[in-house]
């Protein structure tokens, strides 16, 4: 399986990104 890894990068970057969305929408909220 080569395209396992691929598989977790992908995942661990869309985590990534999912969780920096959210703490700037927090911030923003508490910010506001």
């Amino acid at each position: 399986m080569v395209g396992g890894g691929v598989v977790v990068v992908v995942i661990a970057v869309i985590v990534v990104l999912v969780v920096v969305t959210l703490v700037v929408v927090v911030g923003e909220v508490v910010v506001t």
